[in-house]
């Protein structure tokens, strides 16, 4: 038992995302001859809280310290440090795996209360570009937040980037160079996703499936404008979001204002029994302004559902084979992800011969069993 290394995962929640389930695959798949596996939840909630190994240690801030600071932001999200030192200590953490950037935050200051960060290895994971979240006022960071960002991430044992693109943008932003990251892609748990090919569909509706967090990166006003479109041209269609976050009552109120019925538009909580849903459907949109390494788009490929995504950057191209395996449509565009959709509906046939290759195109690069063996490496040194 001493010969192993005690790894502390740290992420916000559980709740649907890619980071999350990311995150739940690692935690389930380190090899525990190795390592000791431990999960620093802020909030303990989130679906994917059901799918982990009985032998992760699930820690986390009260939920009566969370409830009595909820209305004082600035404050609830640093007072996770404390609690997450007292964690550190008992359990004699060895290596930390952060995700997100205000979770990298929260684990810098806990180093440097803890004067020994040296002892510690530090490997935050950021999974989005600083540039775009920049220009998003709802994820606007303060100076103070970016300067901390920095710090963390140049005083780490090394930054994990989950795309090429992503290590170019962070050796710019925060200074680092290429000897300060590593490049890992994400993966996913292909066992978990079988591939059912779509039969040629001869009658209408065509049911449309979009699932992420309800934030601006995921553009789905960009969606809704696109399906307000389709109904003005009477196109039979019937699209499912499926999503939570702070942008719900803002795409509802935009979804009321498009005059759309629950038939043609409706937008639900994520499931945590994704693959159902793209067997329930006919085509995957993706409608992100930008990503990094779209975790949904590789489990949608590797289930069989045909694809049109935005060929934002960065990501969509990768996992789509620059435009083999779906249909890379201009971003932020509502007109570009109409007619993509309207294409993939007149030409089917060919939608699902691209899907065909793209379950092998997923398996030969997105296999999260590589992933699981690169941070064992990277945890191991």
């Amino acid at each position: 038992m001493e010969s192993k290394k005690n790894v502390l995962f740290v992420i916000p929640n559980l709740c649907g995302g890619g980071a999350e389930r990311q995150v739940t695959y690692l935690v389930n798949g380190l090899d525990r001859t190795q390592f000791n596996i431990f999960l620093y939840l802020f909030e303990n909630k989130g679906v994917f809280k059901e799918n982990l190994k009985k032998d992760v240690h699930l820690l986390s801030t009260p939920d009566v310290v969370n409830s009595f600071f909820s209305r004082i932001p600035f404050v609830r999200q640093f007072i996770h440090i404390p609690f997450l030192i007292w964690w550190i200590r008992k359990h004699k953490i060895q290596v930390i795996n952060s995700r997100m950037w205000m979770p990298a935050i929260i684990v810098y200051l806990s180093l440097l209360f803890l004067r020994r960060k040296e002892k510690i290895k530090f490997y935050p994971v950021d999974d989005c570009f600083p540039e775009k979240d920049l220009s998003l006022i709802q994820t606007r960071f303060t100076k103070g937040k970016r300067f901390l960002v920095k710090k963390a991430y140049q005083s780490s044992s090394k930054l994990v980037s989950i795309s090429n693109e992503m290590t170019k943008s962070f050796c710019s932003f925060y200074s680092l160079s290429k000897n300060d990251i590593v490049t890992i892609y994400n993966g996913i748990d292909l066992t978990h996703f079988a591939f059912k090919s779509k039969a040629i569909k001869k009658n209408h509706p065509f049911r449309l499936l979009s699932v992420g967090r309800l934030n601006p990166q995921k553009g789905f006003d960009l969606l809704i404008q696109a399906v307000h479109d389709l109904a003005q041209k009477d196109c039979k269609i019937s699209v499912t979001i499926l999503g939570d976050g702070l942008e719900r009552e803002n795409l509802l109120k935009l979804k009321q204002e498009c005059n759309l019925s629950d038939e043609m538009l409706l937008i639900r909580p994520f499931t945590s029994d994704i693959v159902k849903e793209f067997y329930e459907h006919d085509l995957y949109v993706l409608s992100s302004r930008y990503e990094g390494l779209v975790l949904i788009l590789m489990e949608a490929l590797a289930s069989g559902i045909p694809i049109v995504a935005t060929n934002c950057k960065s990501g969509p191209a990768e996992i789509l084979d620059n435009g083999r395996c779906g249909l890379l449509v201009q971003s932020e565009s509502p007109l570009a992800i109409a007619k993509g959709i309207v294409d993939a509906i007149n030409d089917y046939p060919c939608f699902i011969e691209r899907s065909k290759l793209g379950r092998k195109f997923v398996e030969d690069h997105f296999d999260i069993n590589a992933t699981i063996r690169k941070f064992e490496s990277l945890f191991a040194q």
